[in-house]
């Protein structure tokens, strides 16, 4: 008996093979991250993870959170001295590389080890301080913002799952259309190889939470990751855009 493989070749195909194989293309297809399926995760003895160190503190006055309140209506609308870019986006990684100048390929000799007197954003002022943890509030104190990821392996597809809140409106809801655009460089010279990443929709698979990726980190060393919020958006403080940045570790 033909096999399924040589029917397809030969255009000779049964009824048997026809459902077989679009049951298997179904079945890769309700894994794929924009059909709300799982990523695909990497594997590898000892995954990397978000980077240790002392918690996000930015937007607390006087012991309290403090949230900007953000107008959707200002995503195209400028007040007078307002940015219309930060440079962010897929083309962040390489203004903060360019910025870093002399200063980062020097770093990048050490695997990108965090220095007590870095914030993190690479001499951009157009960004606030990197994080640690898988929590934190953006740059403008408009979202909360947590993340988890499948297995960081180094030169591996990674996928991160990212929740995006706003606290506009008194309680902590949900931001829909937020298409987080991912960001990632090594001591401010090294950008990830699939940097800058495609300005393809990151999916939405439920409100306010969003598949990111696939990212490859292609060396080990504590790597700088933004996270950019309406990318399309003016950059002004009651504007939707936004950005946020954690250290994650790759072993």
């Amino acid at each position: 008996m033909k096999s399924c493989a040589y029917g397809l070749r030969s255009g000779a195909v049964g009824a048997g093979c026809i459902t077989a194989f679009v049951a298997l293309i179904a079945c890769s297809n309700s894994n794929s991250p924009s059909n709300g399926g799982s990523p695909p995760a990497g594997n590898c003895a000892a995954p990397g993870a978000a980077a240790s160190g002392p918690a996000d503190t930015h937007c607390v006055m006087n012991g309290m959170t403090t949230y900007q309140t953000v107008n959707p209506a200002r995503c195209t609308t400028m007040d007078p001295g307002a940015s219309a870019d930060d440079g962010g986006g897929g083309d962040a990684a390489g203004d903060d590389a360019a910025s870093a100048g002399g200063d980062g390929a020097a770093a990048g000799d050490d695997g990108g080890t965090i220095d007590a007197g870095d914030i993190g954003n690479c001499g951009n002022p157009a960004f606030g301080a990197t994080m640690y943890g898988h929590h934190g509030i953006d740059d403008d104190c408009k979202y909360d913002v947590t993340w988890t990821s499948t297995p960081i392996c180094e030169n591996q597809p990674v996928y991160f799952t990212v929740t995006v809140l706003t606290h506009t409106g008194g309680e902590p809801s949900p931001v829909t259309g937020a298409n987080p655009q991912p960001d990632a460089v090594l001591a401010c010279a090294h950008t990830s190889p699939n940097s800058p990443a495609a300005k393809d929709p990151s999916p939405e698979t439920s409100p306010g939470t969003y598949t990111v990726g696939p990212v490859v980190f292609n060396r080990p060393g504590n790597w700088n990751f933004r996270f950019h919020f309406f990318e399309t958006c003016l950059d002004q403080p009651d504007a939707p855009h936004g950005h946020a940045a954690f250290y994650i570790r790759v072993p």
